[in-house]
């Protein structure tokens, strides 16, 4: 997940595993990358002899703010468009300040994102629309 600010209390609402959620909040293209692969799982065994699995769910945030380049922004779409080049199935989510009809439309019409929320809403709404994308990606929910 890539997000400030939120994060502790949209796990809590998820009950989710704190100690196995990645959270970051990258400040140059490297933490990105490391971000990245964190996500699509490593293929090889860890130190508990385990296989690193990919992310469940991705949540991004549009505008990232880098301090490595002059005053530079990452941007979650070409993220989430990275993970799909490197063959991330799981759904991805973006919130964004930008959350005009337009922007959000522009967004999804990416085709890398399975959903983008403004950041306006509450904690208890993006947990249940990543519950309903992981669903939805699983094949138990149906699409509304």
């Amino acid at each position: 997940m890539i997000c400030k600010g939120y994060e502790r209390l949209l796990l809590k609402s998820m009950k989710a595993d704190i100690e196995s959620s990645l959270i970051t909040c990258p400040k140059t293209y490297e933490d990105i990358e490391i971000f990245i692969e964190s996500v699509i799982g490593c293929g090889e065994q860890g130190n508990d002899g385990e296989l690193c699995k990919s992310a469940d769910v991705v949540v991004l945030d549009q505008n990232i703010d880098l301090i490595d380049t002059d005053n530079e922004t990452a941007y979650g779409t070409d993220i989430a468009q990275t993970l799909r080049d490197r063959n991330f199935k799981g759904p991805i989510l973006l919130r964004t300040g930008n959350s005009s009809l337009h922007e959000k439309e522009k967004y999804m019409a990416s085709g890398t994102i399975d959903s983008c929320m403004g950041k306006d809403g509450h904690h208890d709404d993006l947990a249940a629309r990543i519950f309903y994308l992981y669903a939805l990606r699983k094949g138990s929910a149906k699409r509304t």
